[in-house]
């Protein structure tokens, strides 16, 4: 079984992406309020996560997307981002240690209440056994956040076990 952290990893690896897609165009706001986003892994596990948005947490996201943006740049070539309408597209060759990666990620909008993100690493040699590695998002805006939630928290629930995780250093919170 999936361990709620793990899947919280991926969901948030994948909102980061889903953050910084566009690097060179504006990055896609969303409604600020409570999303809900979900992975088939995390489904499979029977995890759900929620995490509570306004627009300096969605700044700070952009904020840490950009700056791993820019670490990964140093190792990485042939970088191409470009978007229309409300789809967006990163590809990207890099070197991490001894592997080559090729990514491609996919984000695409539905106005500022939902997206769809897919991931797809190749790597060579196989990392773990594996040679490729598919990651798949999606996220919904499902209301306001509670009056017990703040800005940046996400709440990880699993059978068993619910965690709230806060993003520290959310500027006056």
């Amino acid at each position: 079984m999936i361990h709620s952290r793990y899947a919280a990893g991926l969901l948030l690896m994948a909102m980061g992406s889903a953050m910084a897609a566009a690097p060179t165009v504006a990055p896609p706001k969303l409604k600020p309020g409570l999303w809900q986003m979900s992975s088939p892994q995390a489904e499979a596990a029977g995890a759900h996560m929620y995490q509570c948005l306004d627009e300096d947490a969605q700044r700070l996201f952009a904020q840490r997307a950009a700056g791993l943006a820019q670490a990964a740049d140093s190792a990485c070539s042939g970088g191409a981002t470009y978007g229309e309408g409300g789809s967006f597209v990163d590809e990207r060759s890099c070197k991490i240690g001894r592997y080559q990666t090729r990514t491609r990620t996919d984000l695409r909008m539905s106005g500022d209440s939902a997206y769809h993100l897919e991931m797809t690493t190749h790597y060579e040699p196989a990392m773990d056994g594996k040679s490729v590695s598919t990651t798949v998002a999606d996220a919904r805006w499902v209301g306001p956040c509670g009056s017990d939630q703040k800005p940046g928290e996400i709440f990880v629930q699993a059978p068993g076990h619910s965690e709230l995780m806060r993003m520290p250093a959310m500027p006056g919170r």
